[in-house]
């Protein structure tokens, strides 16, 4: 996740009709001038992340805090960092590093086996304590793909892993596209409406603990709303397999 900017955007209400997601998603093909969104592929090689490397990143999650001098509650930190793929196996996590609060300035790595990984403490307030990439993360996501960088990330959150990517034919598209950037703004702002909904908000009408059982009607939504943008996600419990496609 990156820095948060004091900027002034639309407020997502729980509109989440067909006609306004095809809106949203219409916003975003015409920002992404150019980019054949088409026949997105699924290809890649599939890895497995270790046990211990899952239950490590999990103990950190829990680990970290900042103490808030106000309230002297220790308030959660994320933490991120690098696995390096070695052998199809997840099995080295190569960089750590903390944040502050709840942001952290994700660092990358130019080698191909490479995952970039963070945690998220839970959601508050009137949010489903599940945490999905936030619209920070789907943006550093594409800056990923614009730099040319492996593209494939990891969030631990309280119930379990998000896998995010930019998918490969859109990402190839996308290198060298700094024009892009200068919506940054927008951007942010279509990636936040993903996360204002589809089983993440209390007061979307369709809420639903989209954790507790596979690919439930929201958590679909979520996916295919964000397939339209060219970003795969998926979600992997604690007690699943956590094995996913790196994408080639």
């Amino acid at each position: 996740m990156g820095r948060k900017d004091n900027i002034d955007m639309e407020v997502h209400n729980s509109n989440y009709t067909l006609e306004k997601i095809n809106s949203v998603i219409m916003k975003y093909h015409s920002i992404l001038q150019n980019i054949k969104f088409n026949n997105s592929e699924y290809s890649g090689i599939s890895i497995e992340i270790l046990d211990k490397i899952v239950k490590k990143v999990k103990e950190q999650r829990f680990k970290y805090c900042k103490m808030n001098p106000l309230t002297n509650i220790c308030e959660k930190k994320e933490v991120g960092g690098i696995i390096r793929v070695n052998n199809n196996i997840g099995d080295q996590i190569i960089k750590e590093f903390i944040g502050d609060g709840d942001t952290i300035e994700m660092q990358t790595s130019q080698n191909s086996n490479d995952i970039s990984y963070h945690t998220h403490p839970d959601a508050f307030g009137i949010w489903n304590k599940a945490s999905p990439p936030s619209e920070y993360d789907l943006l550093n996501s594409l800056i990923m793909a614009i730099e040319g960088k492996p593209v494939t990330n990891l969030i631990w959150d309280r119930y379990g892993i998000y896998v995010y990517y930019i998918y490969p034919d859109i990402a190839k598209q996308l290198v060298g596209r700094t024009d892009i950037l200068k919506y940054r703004e927008k951007l942010i702002n279509i990636f936040r409406y993903s996360k204002m909904g589809f089983g993440f908000y209390y007061k979307n009408k369709d809420y639903k603990s989209h954790y507790s059982v596979d690919n439930t009607s929201s958590f679909s939504k979520y996916r295919s709303f964000l397939k339209r943008l060219g970003i795969y996600v998926n979600f992997k419990s604690y007690n699943q397999k956590i094995s996913f496609i790196i994408p080639r």
